[in-house]
């Protein structure tokens, strides 16, 4: 308790003498100044190394973190990303800070546009009828989260056949079947037709799933199409976590 006492004595008689304190520094260069890494000069100004180690606190109650000159009310300068961090249940990878109409503030996910690829290239599925096909066209999800999800399929006809379909899956790392569409000729189609699908959903993603097009023929007459019209896209946006 003798020391405690002694050391707001001696604190209180800085701050009447000099108007300033300092913790690890003779040379104090704000209303409070604490050295953390006991490095400062006894005379003049820190250097930028010296300053990086400093906790200070100036008139206005501005409070500095590696700057011995807080221009605001939390003004912290790091040489290095990641210099503050806020862990309170809601952090996660791709998060951003966000306020309530109070300031309070926690992590969440924003609705951004994350993913698009679009394939103008035809898949071609000769002496494949009946077969699931590969388009090679691809997407990544770059962040676990929820998705709104939406693909555009295209098939074509080149010589007709009265009835035949064709289909498209949606799957995502070859095997797990988000979304099927198909598509239909009928005698108004006649040769060199194509019709088109799309299909829209929400769904959970993980980081790195891939996300591909496969088609299927009923016919050996079927190509996946793309061209200047258009042909098969994926677009993914993030909901949230």
């Amino acid at each position: 308790m003798t020391k405690i006492i002694s050391s707001l004595l001696f604190l209180a008689a800085a701050a009447t003498s000099n108007a300033q304190v300092g913790i690890n520094t003779g040379n104090p260069q704000t209303t409070f100044h604490v050295d953390g890494g006991k490095d400062n000069p006894s005379t003049g100004a820190p250097s930028p190394t010296q300053e990086a180690n400093d906790f200070t606190v100036n008139s206005l109650g501005n409070v500095g973190v590696g700057t011995i000159s807080p221009s605001v009310k939390l003004d912290i300068k790091s040489a290095t990303p990641g210099a503050v961090k806020i862990v309170d249940g809601t952090q996660g990878e791709g998060k951003v800070l966000t306020s309530d109409e109070f300031g309070l503030a926690s992590w969440s996910f924003t609705p951004i546009k994350y993913a698009s690829v679009s394939n103008y290239n035809p898949v071609v599925m000769t002496n494949k009828a009946n077969t699931w096909t590969n388009s090679g066209m691809s997407l990544t999800v770059p962040e676990t989260g929820l998705y709104y999800l939406n693909f555009n399929a295209r098939a074509f006809m080149g010589t007709y056949v009265d009835g035949q379909y064709w289909k498209c899956q949606l799957r995502v790392n070859g095997s797990t079947v988000i979304g099927t569409v198909f598509g239909i000729h009928a005698s108004s189609g006649g040769n060199n037709a194509d019709s088109t699908s799309s299909f829209s959903n929400v769904v959970s993603l993980n980081k790195n799933d891939t996300l591909s097009l496969w088609y299927f023929g009923q016919s050996n007459n079927y190509t996946a199409v793309g061209n200047v019209d258009g042909g098969s896209s994926i677009t993914i946006f993030r909901l949230g976590s």
